[in-house]
């Protein structure tokens, strides 16, 4: 996901500790869907 990217690349400037959370608000563009893909390949 570009923004996911995009905010990590910043943060990770600070080099601070960080938690980037995406919210389900019920639309119909595919956010949960989005949402799980980036859980799995992102959790550590």
């Amino acid at each position: 996901m570009p923004l996911e990217r995009k905010l990590e690349g910043e943060l990770a400037k600070l080099r601070l500790s960080y938690e980037i959370i995406f919210v389900d608000d019920g639309s119909v563009d595919g956010s949960p869907h989005i949402i799980k893909s980036l859980r799995k390949t992102t959790l550590e």
